[in-house]
């Protein structure tokens, strides 16, 4: 569903919302609690994440596709 929503967005704006969502993530994480950062306390996702790394895979693949 976000997709379809954005998929038409410039590349500055995509750019803009990567940077200030990013930039509000680390803003959380570093006013987090210890007990806010206790992986015990989350489920099966905990706070890894590929999320990032299959954005890099998918990159690189369209790179060599084009």
């Amino acid at each position: 569903m976000s997709y379809d929503h954005r998929r038409g967005l410039s590349a500055a704006q995509a750019r803009w919302e990567l940077e200030h969502s990013r930039e509000a993530l680390l803003n959380a994480i570093a006013k987090a609690t210890d007990r806010g950062l206790d992986p015990s306390l989350y489920g099966e996702a905990a706070l890894r994440s590929t999320h990032e790394l299959q954005h890099t895979e998918w990159i690189e693949r369209w790179r060599r596709e084009r």
